[in-house]
């Protein structure tokens, strides 16, 4: 969960900050987003086996709709909110994941034969986000896993694999989020 949470904790600990001025947070998701199993009633792992990938997707998802809900409510104190996905970046959290062996390999095996891009190419897309974006924009590779970065719909609903969203699941991961981290923000109160 620490990999929502401690997105959680930062943004709202450092929103007073960005709404002093014209503030812009940038989610970083991934296309593993688009992974089912994020469960929001356990998002440490306490009840179910922990799959290191299956976490990791669950963790990008709770980040979009941490994004959507961020957005939705930080807009009234100037705050601006995108989310963008690198593509596929050969790093070594792919060689570190244990879980879904097959992925993996597939993964491991596909940065072996150079199909993924270099960390440098990957942060083109949260760059994007963060300086050439449009609000709630989604932006990522123009191939889905390589390419130069641009922007995949006008808002985050628009993009295709988002379609899941649902406004109710997003605040009750905020909700969740607020209870298991004791933080709120007094600007964000609905």
């Amino acid at each position: 969960a620490v990999n929502h949470l401690g997105h959680f904790i930062l943004t709202l600990r450092l929103l007073p900050l960005l709404a002093k001025g014209v503030g812009r947070v940038v989610m970083h998701s991934s296309s593993a987003h688009a992974f089912p199993g994020l469960d929001i009633e356990d998002l440490n792992y306490e009840k179910r086996p922990y799959d290191a990938f299956r976490a990791y997707a669950s963790s990008k998802r709770a980040n979009l709709l941490f994004a959507h809900e961020l957005n939705r409510r930080a807009r009234r104190v100037g705050v601006t909110v995108t989310a963008a996905h690198p593509g596929w970046t050969v790093t070594e959290l792919q060689h570190r994941a244990s879980g879904d062996d097959l992925f993996r390999s597939i993964v491991v095996g596909g940065n072996k034969l150079g199909l993924g891009m270099t960390p440098r190419r990957g942060v083109l897309s949260l760059l994007r986000a963060a300086f050439d974006a449009p609000e709630n924009a989604y932006v990522g590779p123009a191939f889905v896993i390589a390419g130069p970065p641009v922007v995949i719909g006008k808002t985050l609903e628009d993009y295709a694999s988002f379609k899941f969203y649902k406004e109710e699941e997003a605040k009750k991961l905020w909700d969740k989020s607020e209870d298991l981290t004791e933080v709120t923000s007094l600007l964000l109160q609905d």
